[in-house]
């Protein structure tokens, strides 16, 4: 029982502080954009934006090799096999070093030909290339020596890496505000972005020689068999990266090829708050793989499946909380947010937001996938995913413009989900009756509290006329409610097991019994 405990513990603990990292960063961005704003002129906040563009395809070297290192970093110091854990690192970091060089070299070589791809304006040329080998470089740092943090990740250490990326977002968002004021203008935006990442190395390096058992980096230790692992599960990984990449195109150029840049726009309107909201509950996808990995090289299946499970339920609600919450005041949301004159935004929030729902259910599925090192599952659901996306969405697109192409992604995502879903209950032996009373109870129970708030501020916000802050203010206490209310409903259908009921007891007394000693402290005081 006591393994079991430890296993959920460093589940839910591990993805508390992730979610908390990601809703940080999320956050503070979205607050900064004004400020940053307010200094650099819209082509420089559009070079700063083209920077991650290259960025994400840079990042295509490095995404196999990230989920590589967590996966056989936990399974084998679950075997206790160190050296082979050595020699994974060793190789991974030499490859990545001598990718990076490769990649930076063909981009300062390229560099005119990519300025002249992107349409840059001859006055900004200069800039423009410094800014994409600035960031380029930074970047490759980064992707040659995240071996260091990722090994920490296998190793179950992920609160540590939470950490981490919050000390170094908050100094990168201290030193934008300095710089920007000091007048170094877009140039100051990628020396924060400098800081971050190089201080995020040197402490991640420091803690994975202190905290991972045995580490060692040495050039002797690089081996063909460790090569091969890194290219054959990680270009596994690179192709779900390549899919998911054309999958999160593929929309806006159908929708800009059939019905033009403004309904792009409108189009990405609608879905910004959906894919943003998205990150946090999949931060648990990312904490839950190398506990699986762990598991499977320890052998115990019986542990794995009660994660597949337990992850599966808590994602589940997070899920369907948030997303009921999205399409309940969807339309008010776009109001607060812009204004007026957003009709069809909405429409498509309601699309994306129910396609995510369902999308995400799957969050578990990928850890398991990854984690036992059955991507053809991934693969296949992802296949299914393209082809269905390929069908349907250009003739519903034609036929119901926007919102047909909303539909035809977001229908070909759920589809697909649910095909990925039975893969993965198939392999743990959970059968439609278990998934139903374990997963799907709470997530229905939480879209039912969503459809009931979404009637309630109907009538509320009809019967009157609100400002922009007034209305924010009565979104976020919406949302509250919602919470409340779901959780109710959960306590009154008997979708909280006995051990939920006593954990809640349990940090209630806590927190009460704290309440009372620091009373009686004070009193004798």
């Amino acid at each position: 029982m006591k393994k079991a405990e430890t296993v959920a513990g460093k589940a839910t603990r591990n993805s508390y502080y992730s979610m908390l990292a990601s809703g940080w960063y999320l956050g503070s961005r979205f607050l900064l954009t004004p400020f940053i704003l307010h200094y650099l002129t819209l082509a420089e906040y559009g070079l700063w934006s083209l920077c991650f563009v290259v960025i994400s395809f840079l990042a295509l070297t490095s995404t196999g090799l990230e989920s590589t290192y967590i996966k056989y970093v936990a399974e084998f110091h679950a075997r206790q096999e160190v050296e082979r854990a050595n020699r994974l690192l060793s190789t991974g970091l030499l490859l990545t070093c001598i990718a990076s060089l490769v990649l930076m070299t063909g981009m300062w070589l390229g560099m005119g030909l990519l300025l002249d791809v992107l349409n840059i304006e001859p006055e900004l040329r200069g800039m423009a290339g410094l800014l994409f080998m600035g960031t380029g470089l930074v970047f490759m740092l980064d992707i040659s020596f995240n071996c260091f943090g990722r090994a920490l990740d296998g190793m179950q250490h992920m609160v540590l890496t939470a950490k981490v990326r919050l000390l170094t977002s908050f100094l990168e968002l201290l030193l934008i505000v300095v710089f920007l004021l000091a007048g170094f203008g877009v140039f100051g935006m990628m020396a924060a972005f400098l800081v971050r990442y190089l201080l995020a190395i040197v402490i991640n390096m420091v803690f994975a020689y202190r905290l991972v058992p045995g580490l060692a980096i040495r050039l002797r230790y690089c081996d063909r068999p460790s090569l091969t692992l890194l290219l054959s599960y990680g270009g596994k990984m690179q192709l779900l990266a390549i899919i998911n990449i054309f999958m999160s195109t593929f929309d806006r150029l159908i929708i800009t090829r059939m019905l033009g840049l403004a309904a792009t726009g409108i189009y990405e309107i609608g879905r910004k708050m959906p894919f943003t909201g998205a990150r946090i509950p999949s931060d648990i996808s990312g904490v839950v793989m190398p506990l699986m990995s762990q598991l499977q090289g320890q052998g115990d299946m019986a542990q794995a499946r009660g994660l597949f499970v337990d992850s599966s339920r808590y994602m589940g609600m997070l899920t369907a909380i948030l997303f009921t919450y999205l399409m309940a005041v969807a339309p008010w949301a776009i109001q607060v947010w812009l204004g007026d004159g957003y009709q069809e935004a909405v429409a498509v929030m309601y699309v994306v937001s129910a396609g995510k729902l369902i999308h995400l259910l799957t969050g578990t599925s990928s850890a398991a996938a990854r984690g036992f090192a059955r991507l053809g599952w991934e693969i296949r659901y992802s296949v299914v995913n393209v082809v269905l996306c390929l069908v349907m969405t250009p003739p519903l697109a034609y036929s119901l413009g926007l919102v047909g192409a909303a539909l035809g992604v977001a229908g070909s995502t759920a589809i697909a989900s649910c095909y990925f879903i039975v893969l993965t209950n198939q392999f743990f032996r959970i059968s439609p009756r278990e998934y139903l009373r374990q997963i799907l109870h709470p997530v229905l129970v939480c879209v039912f509290s969503g459809a009931m708030l979404f009637l309630a501020l109907t009538w509320l916000l009809s019967a009157a006329s609100y400002g922009r802050f007034w209305l924010a203010g009565i979104l976020a206490g919406a949302g509250l409610v919602q919470v409340a209310v779901s959780l109710v409903l959960l306590l009154v259908t008997g979708g909280v097991r006995a051990g939920e009921k006593a954990w809640v007891r349990q940090k209630v007394l806590g927190v009460m019994g704290a309440k009372v000693a620091d009373a009686s402290a004070g009193g004798a005081k």
